[in-house]
């Protein structure tokens, strides 16, 4: 009884206010232009972050991978990340609008990486993390002729998933949903020689234990197992937020993946790999990472 009047409650209730809430925001930021939607909800981040569950979590992540930072430092980051994350939720209705080659707020390092992954005629991995914004990543490699099929989560909420759906198909991304068949379509495209995205400092429940900030992390092990069995790029791509709505979007070289034969070490030497790549961009830049995620799990 108590079972169905919660689901009874999350679908009546719940769900339409949280679809209520993210219809708002994505009509209100829709009318606006990008500089004025990122603006807005950057103070908004700021202003209301602070206050909630997440910022908590944040503090206990900081104090895990930085134990040295006081108390005001500590706050400055988390009132930086709320701003960048509030700024990234702000523009994504705009996105569409953008040419990452053409619009001012955007430059992309790299290109001659993606243009390589074009003309190679094989497949590839591109992955990246919750640091500034992550679409523009994608943007800049569709934009530029490189086709990427990003691996998906559904929303839980069906209102808010068509949502995200029309705003990424406006974007011009292509989604795999995670799910029972996600395996055969991913076979499917790399064998075609398609090109795979992939954010990869989620919080898993399964995986590998790998360390990531000296501490252990399930990480993901597919992109690295598609990387070694097809023997394909394994890429890095990040987005660096330079000031207000302006990026850099840097495609770095792929990874050097070891294939000494004994398949369990070297999953973990690659996937280490993986992980320290993600904590370089980390540390260049802790005020853009997503903090409020549950990393580690515990």
């Amino acid at each position: 009884m108590k079972q169905t009047m919660k689901r009874f409650l999350k679908k009546y209730i719940s769900y339409p206010l949280e679809a209520f809430g993210v219809y708002f925001i994505y009509a209100l930021t829709s009318a606006l232009s990008l500089k004025a939607s990122s603006d807005l909800c950057g103070w908004l981040g700021r202003k209301l972050g602070r206050y909630t569950k997440p910022s908590r979590v944040a503090q206990k992540n900081l104090k895990r991978v930085f134990p040295h930072l006081s108390a005001a430092e500590t706050s400055k980051i988390i009132d930086n990340v709320w701003d960048n994350f509030g700024r990234t939720m702000g523009e994504y209705t705009n996105l569409h609008k953008c040419n990452v080659y053409q619009h001012p707020c955007f430059e992309v390092r790299g290109t001659d990486i993606i243009d390589q992954l074009i003309h190679d005629q094989q497949p590839a991995i591109i992955f990246s993390a919750h640091l500034a914004s992550w679409e523009p990543a994608i943007m800049a490699a569709n934009q530029r002729g490189l086709k990427l099929s990003q691996i998906y989560r559904k929303a839980n909420n069906p209102w808010v998933e068509n949502i995200v759906r029309h705003s990424q198909k406006r974007v011009g991304q292509e989604l795999i949903t995670k799910g029972h068949n996600d395996g055969r379509q991913i076979m499917h495209l790399l064998k075609k020689g398609g090109h795979l995205f992939f954010l990869l400092d989620h919080k898993l429940n399964s995986g590998m234990s790998i360390p990531f900030f000296g501490h252990p992390a399930m990480t993901a092990t597919a992109p690295v197992r598609l990387a070694m069995k097809f023997k394909c790029p394994l890429v890095p791509v990040r987005v660096i937020r330079t000031h207000g709505c302006h990026y850099i979007i840097e495609y770095e070289p792929p990874l050097k993946l070891r294939d000494t034969g004994e398949l369990r070490n070297d999953m973990f030497q690659n996937l280490l790999k993986v992980n320290q790549t993600i904590e370089r961009w980390v540390y260049e830049h802790p005020d853009q990472w997503l903090w409020i995620h549950n990393r580690w799990g515990k």
